[in-house]
């Protein structure tokens, strides 16, 4: 039970955006959301004690972030921004208890079941380019797959709140 109770710092990292969320608990609502330049910080570190300094709040207990980027091991070097760290470091700088790091894409399909959902920064700004592309003919061009792949539905994420977020939360 005291753990359904535990805070939580959200992340969704992209190479532009770094959006940061709190959670009161398991299955509370996200609140203080805020996306901050990745360019305007020298690390992810750095982001996230300006996010927590713009809410006069410490680091709560557990935190889990999404990012844009493999995720192989302790030691993370960001592949479109310049931010590199090291998991188990960053955890002790910022005095968590628990801290997951997952790939963005991993956080998604935390965060969406039932087809292909696409998210990000891109194409959900594509709009009617995107539904006009070539991308749905060709996701079902697969030889032998066809049937099977023209019965799963395709989705674009258009929300106002990231849905790396809540699959990160769902990560914890």
């Amino acid at each position: 039970m005291a753990e359904q109770m535990t805070a939580r710092l959200l992340g969704d990292v992209g190479g532009t955006n770094a959006r940061f969320a709190w959670q009161d608990g398991a299955g509370t609502p996200l609140r203080d959301i805020v996306a901050l330049a990745t360019a305007d910080f020298a690390t992810l570190a750095d982001a996230i004690t300006a996010y927590l300094g713009g809410l006069g709040r410490a680091a709560p207990p557990w935190c889990a972030i999404g990012i844009a980027n493999p995720i192989t091991g302790d030691q993370i070097r960001m592949t479109n921004c310049r931010w590199a760290f090291s998991i188990s470091g960053m955890q002790q700088a910022l005095g968590l208890e628990r801290l997951v790091v997952i790939n963005d894409f991993t956080a998604l399909a935390l965060g969406a079941r039932g087809g292909v959902y696409i998210g990000g920064g891109i194409v959900p700004r594509l709009g009617d380019a995107f539904a006009r592309s070539r991308f749905r003919a060709c996701f079902e061009d697969k030889g032998r797959f066809r049937a099977y792949l023209e019965a799963i539905p395709v989705f674009v994420i258009h929300t106002e709140v990231s849905p790396a977020l809540l699959g990160a939360a769902r990560a914890l």
